[in-house]
């Protein structure tokens, strides 16, 4: 019990690591892409970059079961959110 929820607490947090650094990937791409020379290569170069850090950490919990690719997923969209809610974008519902 405790080795799984060990598991699924590090697979949450490898997803908002990656989560981070996908969309900051992401975030820094687009501030830049205007003083490019060549802005599509830098956006092809960028995706690839970011998708195969992505693939890398969900193929690596591939092998530790479903409960682990669940809780990165997560991670992941947890990530997305809190970017989202720290650039503005969206606002929180209010009750």
């Amino acid at each position: 019990m405790n080795n799984e929820i060990a598991l699924i607490a590090a697979s949450f947090a490898l997803g908002a690591l990656a989560g981070t650094l996908y969309f900051g990937g992401l975030w820094l791409t687009l501030r830049r892409i205007a003083a490019a020379k060549r802005p599509q290569l830098r956006l092809a170069l960028s995706f690839i970059l970011r998708m195969s850090l992505l693939l890398a950490l969900f193929y690596s919990l591939t092998g530790q079961g479903a409960i682990a690719m669940f809780a990165a997923m997560a991670g992941l969209l947890t990530a997305r959110q809190l970017w989202l809610l720290g650039k503005g974008r969206i606002r929180p519902a209010r009750g």
